[in-house]
């Protein structure tokens, strides 16, 4: 084989390697911008777009009406009673959280046991969950255990599916 082959051929081969990584490289760019933009809500809705307070009801209005509603869940804010049992009975603690256009965004958490432990695990619950669930949309928003407080974890989910239940918009 002579020199000038040689180089041709590993000449040719990284270029195409490089164009080949390059477009990959876009696409990725491509889907985290779309995937990031979805999430976070700020792409334009073509739709109309409805706001629940107390019994009011506001839509705004729309060239078609064919154009059907994104919203699934009531805005407003919301308290429910959350229960579990431990290992030392029955415990309780106070979910509320706010809800404007699906998005919780805000929440508080009331401890309640009345045993020592459970009231520690639900402080300690209280002290790591808000991250995790505040601009969340709520119909995603499952915890695991959150800093070792699994009974509370679970009453958290049980207490969000009352609240899911009683703000869900007919469809």
């Amino acid at each position: 084989m002579d020199t000038q082959t040689i180089n041709k051929n590993t000449v040719e081969k990284p270029a195409g390697i490089i164009k080949f990584i390059g477009t990959i490289l876009v696409i990725i760019v491509a889907a985290v911008g779309f995937w990031r933009t979805k999430d976070s809500g700020t792409q334009p809705e073509l739709t109309n777009e409805t706001n629940v307070n107390s019994s009011e009801t506001k839509t705004s209005s729309a060239s078609s009406s064919s154009i059907k509603t994104t919203q699934r869940f009531k805005d407003g804010t919301y308290t429910e009673i959350g229960t579990y049992r431990s290992p030392a009975g029955p415990e309780e603690f106070e979910l509320s959280l706010t809800l404007e256009n699906d998005v919780i965004i805000s929440s508080s958490f009331k401890a309640k046991a009345t045993n020592e432990i459970s009231l520690k695990l639900q402080n300690a619950f209280k002290d790591g969950y808000s991250q995790l669930v505040v601009g969340k949309p709520i119909d995603r928003v499952k915890l695991d255990v959150v800093n070792g407080a699994s009974l509370t974890t679970k009453g958290f989910n049980e207490a969000l599916d009352k609240i899911r239940t009683q703000t869900k918009l007919n469809s």
